[in-house]
């Protein structure tokens, strides 16, 4: 199994998971013609895509996904309440699956499931669905008995989000905030109290705990990718920091192969064969 992540980052957020013979996007944060690009650069075909998964509704997430739908007849999976708020974005697209978190389902070679996460519109509110509720979700994804998993807009740890993360050899998990970085920055009170709330972004220092917990329930961990970090409010060096802290408690700092993903430079991370 191999995970792309095409671009991480408050501009625009897209990943490839490939397994056996299929392979499917998370999200499509970018231009139809920018994903195209992206696919291609890693070796993959646009037209083999068993489908596009989505996270929420978020422009840097959907952006890209009807376009390329479209153009490739690709169905797109995505929550009901997703799919309410952003319906006018996505326009007409040929297929739509509607997924429900907590239930698994098949894409060919490939088992999706999909986990509820508290993540918000700015401003904190979860609202009904008539209007235009988000219904974000992170995915796990299963093949041949190797698990991997693409967690990123978090808003906060809740309980059970180690567990789903649990086993996973593959993992791409929110590492979006510095707080000092963040309360010290441009951004207006309002956006800092969402992001750094309940329904915002995971702080390295959340996510870090948040890896801790992953870890205490097994340590099969081979890959981890540190995605969405804000380009304003974050930098690399901090959030390596915080995650390799959490590697060193469990004397894995040698064994886990560890990246950084950015808006612009792809990191593939895939299964070590023996």
């Amino acid at each position: 199994m191999k995970i792309h992540v095409l671009a991480s980052g408050s501009a625009g957020n897209c990943a490839l998971v490939e397994a056996g013979g299929t392979s499917v996007l998370i999200d499509a944060g970018l231009s139809g013609s920018e994903l195209e690009r992206r696919i291609a650069a890693v070796g993959a075909d646009v037209r083999g895509l068993s489908g596009i998964l989505i996270t929420h509704e978020h422009a840097d997430h959907v952006r890209g996904a009807g376009i390329l739908a479209r153009r490739h007849g690709i169905p797109v999976y995505l929550t009901p309440g997703t799919h309410e708020a952003e319906r006018r974005h996505l326009g007409e697209i040929p297929a739509i699956r509607h997924i429900k978190p907590g239930k698994a389902f098949k894409l060919a070679d490939l088992e999706v499931r999909p986990f509820s996460t508290p993540h918000t519109s700015q401003g904190g509110r979860r609202t009904h669905q008539r209007e235009g509720v988000a219904d974000p979700v992170a995915y796990v994804f299963f093949h041949e008995g190797v698990k991997a998993g693409y967690a990123t807009d978090l808003g906060h740890p809740i309980a059970l989000m180690d567990q789903h993360l649990a086993g996973c050899r593959l993992l791409v998990l929110e590492f979006n905030h510095d707080p000092g970085m963040l309360v010290n920055g441009p951004y207006p009170w309002p956006v800092k109290q969402w992001i750094k709330g309940q329904g915002g972004h995971l702080s390295n220092e959340q996510a870090a705990k948040l890896l801790g917990d992953i870890l205490r329930h097994d340590t099969k961990l081979e890959a981890l990718v540190l995605a969405h970090l804000s380009e304003t409010n974050n930098t690399p060096e901090l959030a390596l920091v915080a995650a390799r802290g959490v590697l060193q408690r469990f004397s894995l700092e040698e064994r886990i192969e560890l990246h950084v993903a950015g808006p612009d430079t792809p990191v593939t991370i895939a299964i070590r064969r023996s």
